[in-house]
């Protein structure tokens, strides 16, 4: 399940058009902390950038928690 999330976050990155080449879900769910630092800020800049409710952040973090 976590897996899937990690994919479906990636997902949703490339929507916002995150720069997220080369990155996959798995890279995430294995522990990629480079990756998951680049994810990380670029869904800080998008929430800065956009105005977006911090609770966004919170929610695409929440994607990542192991079921």
């Amino acid at each position: 399940m976590c897996s899937e999330n990690c994919n479906y976050a990636i997902e949703l990155g490339k929507q916002c058009k995150f720069s997220l080449v080369g990155v996959a879900g798995k890279d995430i769910y294995d522990g990629n902390e480079t990756l998951t630092l680049g994810l990380y800020i670029c869904l800080n800049s998008f929430v800065v950038s956009t105005g977006v409710e911090p609770v966004f952040l919170t929610c695409i973090a929440l994607l990542f928690v192991p079921f």
